[in-house]
């Protein structure tokens, strides 16, 4: 049986840098992902400030955002121009770029899905169908839901949860260039689609991604985002083939700030990305928080301190997440998002506020 000093659990953005920052500094490291290459529903829009934070190059990326489109369910919309607000990604190439800049630095990769997770003394058992390897720390990074985090403390609650669709069109690129640019188009919608959540538009290279989102249990969350694939004018502009390949995945969508008191580390393991809650649940952006909660963690490692993670990702990020779960409530009541989108077009404040809230920078 292989022994080693840290086993991450998942290879999606926060497991990958996790482990590219701890192979790097010479920790024996291993890491579990069974699932490469692979796409998700995620929209893919990644601010500014990934870029910027992690050095992402050209080649991981899609297409630029330089435009915001909100429309509210009234059909009011306002335009927000700002150019380098971020980029588009597809989640298959993205992830793996992170993933081959992670095992650069060799650590251990198994590509193997993790069947069980056991504690064994003061250690850590980590089964797959062919192995079963011994670790002194253990990383969650394995997602929503999460197995590590079923093991190690308790899964997230049911009310805590929410759940994403979507489809990857084909497209031509003249197409895409023509009819969308580098444009980001969000619809916070009420009846006939749905009353909470939103539907994204985002235009890849030659694909465009179509989406929803809301709290798990909502009714009908897939025949809502084909009702505005079907009626919405957003949709003329689409080339909507008879066969669509639905994408669809449970994300965290924290309802209550209280949630963030409880832990994500204890005395040798950590919680990073989706498995520790570390979603924004106004934007649904998890990316951000994924990548530099798994720097945080490797940092905290290094410093022999894992409960140093608990501090810093509460400073870096934490106030961003408990913001976002008292405004969520707020927010997406069809009245205030009505209004403020109304409201947007004539005011500049307010669009440097929706801005600021969506892309997390200044709108200069």
């Amino acid at each position: 049986m292989e022994e080693h000093e840290v086993a991450i659990v998942g290879a999606g953005p926060a497991g990958s840098v996790c482990a590219k920052e701890l192979a790097k500094a010479g920790v024996d490291v291993v890491l579990f992902d069974h699932s490469h290459p692979r796409e998700k529903p995620c929209g893919g829009a990644v601010t500014y400030r990934v870029l910027d934070e992690f050095k992402i190059p050209k080649r991981a990326y899609e297409n630029k955002i330089d435009w915001l489109i909100l429309e509210n369910q009234k059909g009011d919309r306002v335009e927000i121009h700002r150019k380098n607000t971020g980029v588009m990604v597809m989640r298959q190439k993205f992830d793996h770029y992170l993933l081959k800049e992670a095992l650069k630095e060799k650590p251990s990769f198994y590509e193997e899905k993790v069947l069980r997770v056991t504690k064994k003394g003061e250690e850590w058992l980590v089964e797959t169908k062919k192995s079963k390897i011994m670790a002194k720390t253990l990383i969650g990074a394995d997602g929503c839901p999460s197995l590590v985090r079923s093991v190690v403390y308790k899964p997230i609650p049911k009310e805590h949860l929410g759940h994403c669709a979507g489809y990857h069109i084909p497209h031509d690129r003249e197409h895409i260039s023509k009819k969308f640019s580098n444009v980001m188009e969000l619809y916070f919608l009420g009846p006939p689609y749905l009353n909470i959540g939103y539907v994204w538009i985002f235009p890849k290279f030659k694909d465009i991604t179509i989406g929803i989102g809301a709290r798990i249990g909502t009714p009908a969350l897939t025949e809502s985002l084909n009702r505005f694939l079907k009626l919405h004018p957003a949709a003329k502009c689409l080339n909507i083939p008879k066969k669509l390949n639905l994408h669809s995945h449970l994300i965290p969508m924290i309802s209550n700030k209280k949630f963030f008191d409880l832990p994500s580390s204890g005395k040798n393991w950590m919680l990073i990305g989706d498995a520790a809650g570390h979603v924004n649940a106004v934007t649904g952006e998890g990316i951000y928080y994924a990548m530099m909660g798994g720097k945080l963690a490797a940092n905290a490692y290094l410093k022999e301190n894992v409960n140093l993670y608990e501090k810093t990702w509460r400073e870096k990020y934490g106030s961003e997440l408990r913001f976002a779960t008292r405004l969520q409530k707020w927010f997406y009541t069809p009245l205030v998002t009505n209004n403020v989108i109304k409201l947007a077009k004539g005011n500049r404040l307010i669009r440097r506020k929706l801005y600021s809230l969506i892309a997390h920078q200044e709108l200069k």
